[in-house]
């Protein structure tokens, strides 16, 4: 056997690489978001949205039946829907993280101590630590189940909306449940500031560096101001002729996508070559392209 035949192809190699990481992505954040269930959740009678907070709920009053295996039990119709209209990949994905996140949820539950007593403070963490937990998960392209799967069939078709936002909706039904199962209005209330915070957390963490700026800059020397713009942040910039009204000067309209830290600098940049400059800046709800999220990302979602 040549050296040639026993090795291994790149391609095979990459994928193999990928999977651990996916796994080892799914372990984390399911260990975050284990840890909120356990410390903040259940020691508060603080529901999640979708099958977590439903799985809270049934373990509320039947303490004997685990967390972990209820969430398992629930996803498995909604696992058959993953599979049919989004692919194998995200469904052996999601079948992954949800099993690891359900044996990770019961594991915890015996050595993890209650976090704290005051309600608040727990809505608060329970939120954050799903919220980072979930969007570690949503990273490598997977889900862990329940309203996650319906967020990512609405996702498909409408991909514009945040998953922040479309969880928080599908969430606010279990929410509402939340304040019957518990007879009491007030643990409705702590689930919506969970349900509101992972809705957020989960935004900045999967859109922080995907949502970007776009800088338009009206000036009379659009070759230098872009030079510099490229030279100093290694942004691309598209030169748009334009035309000044009031003045009837022929100027240069600069577009630029940028992060959000980058603003201050490119508007640096822009005075020192030309002050008299006018710039306007908007939010761009997602940059696709080089330097940003990639044309694959956005496909696989």
């Amino acid at each position: 056997m040549t050296k040639s035949d026993s090795a291994v192809p790149a391609s095979k190699k990459s994928s193999v690489v990928t999977w651990i990481v996916d796994i080892l992505f799914f372990v984390v954040g399911s260990s975050i978001f284990a840890l909120g269930i356990n410390m903040f959740s259940v020691p508060n009678n603080i529901a999640c949205g979708g099958v977590t907070g439903i799985a809270t709920m049934v373990n509320h009053f039947f303490p004997r039946i685990p967390i972990g295996v209820v969430m398992l039990a629930l996803n498995i119709p909604l696992f058959i829907l993953a599979f049919i209209f989004l692919g194998r990949k995200l469904f052996i994905k999601s079948f992954i993280a949800t099993v690891i996140l359900s044996v990770v949820t019961d594991i915890f539950a015996r050595i993890i101590p209650a976090g704290t007593n005051d309600r608040l403070l727990a809505a608060i963490f329970y939120g954050v630590c799903s919220g980072v937990g979930l969007a570690i998960i949503f990273m490598r392209n997977a889900t862990s189940g329940g309203s996650d799967i319906v967020v990512k069939l609405i996702n498909k078709k409408y991909p514009h909306l945040s998953m922040g936002r479309m969880l928080l909706l599908v969430d606010s039904i279990v929410v509402l449940a939340s304040g019957i199962a518990y007879k009491n209005i007030e643990s409705a209330l702590y689930s919506a500031i969970v349900v509101f915070v992972s809705g957020e957390v989960i935004d900045l963490i999967l859109y922080g560096t995907g949502h970007g700026r776009v800088m338009m800059i009206v000036t009379s020397m659009p070759q230098e101001v872009s030079k510099a713009i490229m030279t100093s942040l290694h942004r691309g910039v598209t030169i748009i002729p334009a035309k000044g009204a009031y003045t009837d000067s022929d100027k240069g309209m600069l577009v630029c996508a940028a992060r959000a830290a980058e603003v201050s600098r490119i508007n640096k940049i822009v005075r020192s070559v030309d002050e008299h400059a006018f710039t306007i800046i908007s939010e761009a709800g997602e940059v696709l392209g080089e330097g940003f999220k990639s044309y694959d990302e956005e496909e696989e979602k």
